[in-house]
């Protein structure tokens, strides 16, 4: 029974330490770095994970395309300024350009890691 008070005590302790974490990583200017690894599982779940020429579709692949490629045309996506994108541009929104960027350069480097 120790154990479990004790394994209570610090997941409380850990909860209120959660706010004064983030907001020192705010005030310190710092962003956390995202993880690029799950932010394109989702991506993959529609996007095929083979080149860009391998089948048409109206859903495109994303490797085969330089970061730079990728980077410009989903920052289009999350400004709108791509008009016959449907879902896109509300997922984009939800990304800063950091997490963008990150998308951008794990998509360019292609499927091996």
């Amino acid at each position: 029974m120790p154990l479990l008070v004790e394994f209570a005590r610090r997941a409380r302790l850990a909860l209120a330490c959660t706010p004064l974490v983030a907001a020192a990583s705010a005030l310190a200017g710092a962003t956390p770095s995202p993880d690029v690894s799950m932010l394109a599982g989702a991506c993959v779940n529609c996007h095929r994970s083979g080149p860009a020429a391998a089948t048409p579709s109206s859903i495109p692949a994303l490797q085969g395309y330089t970061e730079e490629q990728l980077r410009l045309r989903l920052t289009a996506l999350r400004s709108g300024q791509v008009p016959d994108a449907t879902v896109m541009p509300r997922l984009m929104r939800a990304l800063g350009d950091d997490e963008i960027a990150a998308l951008a350069r794990w998509f360019a480097q292609g499927p091996a890691r």
